[in-house]
């Protein structure tokens, strides 16, 4: 979350372009193991299934070399799905689960905390793949 993805100045180079998509696709990655079990868990407790597709979608999303700019559109694609997901959750979600795993108690009684951390670091890593992915056709624009 803290990384800092320089960013360079005067006309970038297809090698500028593309190192600058693959730092941004490594921070996604980092999101998805970082964020991704705990959002797993909050989108299964409330009933979220469409959330869980758009979090399997980025845990499976794939980038050949030279495919950076349509690997950070499908994941701002999914990203958005996600952020709406969080989004339409109520201020006071519940778990839709009769039986919560003991391992989610906690979760459950903090799961309002959960969704809006989560929520924002979803906006966070949203905003991410769209100011690299903008950057990057400019760039290819100029050249």
């Amino acid at each position: 979350m803290h990384a800092i993805i320089q960013i360079h100045t005067g006309t970038p180079t297809q090698e500028d372009i593309s190192d600058l998509c693959l730092s941004a696709l490594t921070r996604l990655a980092a999101y998805v193991d970082d964020e991704g079990p705990t959002l797993a868990r909050v989108l299964r407790l409330v009933g979220a299934t469409d959330g869980c597709a758009a979090l399997d979608a980025l845990r499976t999303l794939h980038c050949d070399a030279g495919d950076e700019m349509d690997a950070l559109a499908d994941a701002e694609r999914y990203l958005e799905g996600l952020l709406e997901t969080l989004a339409e959750l109520p201020v006071r979600a519940h778990a839709e689960n009769v039986v919560v795993p003991r391992d989610d108690w906690k979760l459950l009684r903090d799961i309002d905390m959960a969704v809006r951390w989560l929520g924002a670091r979803t906006q966070d890593m949203l905003e991410l793949a769209r100011y690299v992915r903008r950057r990057a056709e400019a760039a290819r624009g100029r050249s």
